[in-house]
This record gives C-alpha cells, structure tokens and sequence, in this order.
C-alpha cells in the first residue's frame, strides 16, 4: 500500500537524520537493518502493508541483503526478492 509505504520510508529517513546528528556518522547498513525491524515491531499490531528489503554494503565492503516479514523478523540473506512479482523473479536469480 503506497500511504503505508510513504510513512514508513518518512520515519526511517527521520530516524536516520536523528542517528546522523547524534553519532556524527552515517548508520551502517546492519544498523539500519535494526531500525528498519524495530519499527516494524512497533507496529506490530497494525502493520505497514509493505514489503521490505534493505541492501546495502557491510564494514567488510560486502554486499549484504536483509529480508523481512511484516512486524519486523528479518534475516541475512543472498539475494532478496519481495512484492507482487516475486514468484516471477526467484527462478531467474535462482539460476
């Protein structure tokens, strides 16, 4: 749902201004994996109806990738996937 979307992505770019000016430093990408699943949890009981996914690069320079269910369990994974089309696109990154 796009208004669940846009207020989810407004609130973390709030959190992550706010980490931002309080350590003087850019969140790492497992830090914003955490923010990302502690928001969801706090909505658990009225959950954005969204699909999320963050990726980005970890302290090692590797690409990591973070899944999510919707009220914020996530899990380190090789390649993500989410939405409407992602029973069309898992075979193709399968191979």
């Amino acid at each position: 749902m796009v208004a669940d979307i846009n207020a989810f992505h407004k609130t973390l770019q709030l959190k992550i201004k706010q980490y931002q000016i309080q350590f003087k430093k850019s969140p790492s990408t497992h830090s914003i994996a955490k923010m990302v699943s502690n928001q969801l949890y706090s909505r658990r009981f009225f959950p954005y109806y969204s699909f999320n996914l963050v990726a980005g690069i970890d302290e090692e320079g590797k690409g990591v990738c973070f899944g999510y269910d919707a009220i914020g369990s996530y899990d380190a994974v090789t390649y993500g996937i989410q939405g409407s089309g992602n029973q069309l696109g898992v075979p193709i990154l399968d191979n």
